[in-house]
C-alpha cells in the first residue's frame, strides 16, 4: 500500500523564496527562513511498514506552493531553481553575515 505523508509548508513570501533560493547555495542569513521552509516541503511515502523520501512528488509540491505563487519571477528561474532543488530532501545552503 502506498500513502502520501507531506509536511505543511510554511513559506513566509514565496517570491522572497524563490530570490533567495536563485542565490546558487549560499545566501545572506535573511534568507535563512524562507530557504528553511522551502526544504520543509517534503513528500513522503510508506510502503511496506517503511517511510520513503518521494523526491518526483516533493518537487512537484515545491513548485506548486512556492513557484506557482510567486508570478513575478521569471518562468526560466523558477524552473531553473526547481531543477536544482525540488528534488533534495535536505537543504545545501550555506548562509552569510554581510
Amino acid at each position: 500500500m502506498i500513502s502520501a505523508v507531506a509536511a505543511p509548508a510554511f513559506a513566509l513570501d514565496p517570491c522572497a523564496a524563490v530570490l533567495c533560493l536563485s542565490q546558487r547555495k549560499t545566501a545572506p542569513h535573511e534568507c535563512r527562513d524562507e530557504v528553511k521552509d522551502y526544504f520543509k516541503i517534503r513528500v513522503y511515502r510508506e510502503r511496506h511498514s517503511r517511510t520513503y523520501f518521494d523526491p518526483g512528488a516533493t518537487a512537484a509540491k515545491r513548485y506548486k506552493k512556492v513557484m506557482d505563487k510567486c508570478p513575478d519571477a521569471e518562468q526560466r528561474d523558477k524552473d531553473n531553481i526547481s531543477a536544482m532543488y525540488g528534488s533534495l530532501e535536505y537543504s545545501p545552503f550555506t548562509f552569510y553575515k554581510d
